[in-house]
């Protein structure tokens, strides 16, 4: 953002008649909400979830998971983790929530937990199922569990390439041919794995931004907007960043727009979205973004929760902005939303 060259052109700009504002927020997001947390805060409830994972005869991987998104992108994120984890493609791994008579129990989705515990319980199953997938090969290899790698669709023996079958070819062993398998090893290539998170994973960001008002209509603008934020590892950063993009502009709505207003005679005046103003593409500045990836060691590849912090940090920052903005002519806004009609109001009644 570069702050200070920011401050010195903010100064420039009041100089020449403009109002201008910075704004800054930094904020600390606890989130995933394991059991022990619900457990310590007296609260009942679990904070577990659940996935099945299955290799099929065919090689491809089917996995059902207990959380349903609403837009998060579960589904890929999950799928991502499988493939990395199976050594498959992503067009072989299929994932489907929300199937009651298939999914397992999970706790649902909430308080930025999904990416954390879907990904976490998918991956928990996964080892299993690899596991059992090594030992399979193990024994048709006649080769040391040790020596075995999984790579590209295949188990082989480390430099030996020649020595190896696919994914395929020990999947149709596992549920065709039962007695090939180790002695006890049971049919299939199946596993169940229910992960319980730590109590709380901490992701964390700073939103700073600068803001214009017009001195005769109130109406505000936002020249630049940049946001920093660290959610452990990303596995898959458009997903991250496109939910940050959408709680941003959520709080952005929250702190400029969105008010429910009455009548004097108690009448609700904002009942539809024809007279409730929402946050549009149109309204929203480009956003700058910057990821630090700072893993959790408590999670599986360092993942924490991640969005909401998005509204945090920009109904904070637009705060902070107008504040600024403002207070060289004595003026305060009082409370969001700061929208035109408030800010010129603020604004004359500074000048009486």
């Amino acid at each position: 953002f570069g702050y200070e060259e920011a401050r010195r052109s903010r100064d420039d700009a009041r100089a020449a008649g403009q109002i201008a504002g910075i704004g800054v927020a930094t904020y600390i997001e606890p989130n995933t909400y394991g059991s022990e947390f619900y457990k310590s805060a007296g609260i009942a409830g679990s904070g577990h979830d659940a996935a099945i994972v299955r290799i099929e005869p065919s090689g491809a991987v089917s996995a059902q998971i207990g959380v349903v998104s609403q837009g998060q992108g579960h589904l890929t994120t999950v799928a991502q983790a499988l493939a990395d984890a199976l050594a498959v493609p992503i067009e072989k791994v299929r994932v489907q929530s929300g199937d009651t008579a298939a999914a397992p129990y999970g706790m649902g989705t909430r308080g930025s937990r999904g990416g954390v515990v879907s990904a976490g319980a998918a991956l928990g199953a996964a080892r299993i199922v690899r596991q059992k997938l090594l030992r399979i090969a193990a024994y048709l290899l006649e080769a040391p569990l040790d020596d075995l790698e999984l790579v590209d669709g295949a188990v082989r023996v480390r430099g030996t390439p020649a020595s190896s079958l696919t994914i395929a070819q020990l999947a149709q062993k596992a549920y065709f041919a039962p007695t090939e398998l180790p002695p006890g090893m049971e049919p299939g290539l199946e596993a169940t794995h229910a992960f319980d998170p730590p109590a709380l994973t901490f992701s964390s960001g700073t939103h700073i931004c600068r803001v214009e008002i017009d001195p005769e209509t109130g109406a505000l603008t936002i020249p630049r907007y940049t946001i920093v934020e660290d959610c452990g590892r990303m596995l898959n950063p458009r997903v991250v960043e496109g939910q940050l993009h959408g709680a941003t502009a959520q709080g952005l709505g929250g702190a400029l727009l969105e008010e429910v207003v009455y009548g004097a005679d108690g009448q609700n005046l904002s009942a539809t979205l024809l007279d409730y103003a929402m946050p549009t593409a149109a309204l929203m500045p480009p956003f700058e973004v910057e990821h630090i990836e700072r893993p959790d060691p408590n999670t599986p590849l360092g993942m924490k929760g991640m969005a909401e912090g998005g509204v945090m940090g920009a109904s904070a920052a637009i705060s902070n902005a107008v504040a600024d903005a403002l207070a060289p002519l004595g003026a305060a806004a009082g409370r969001q939303p700061f929208t035109a009609r408030r800010l010129a109001d603020a604004l004359r009644g500074a000048r009486r």
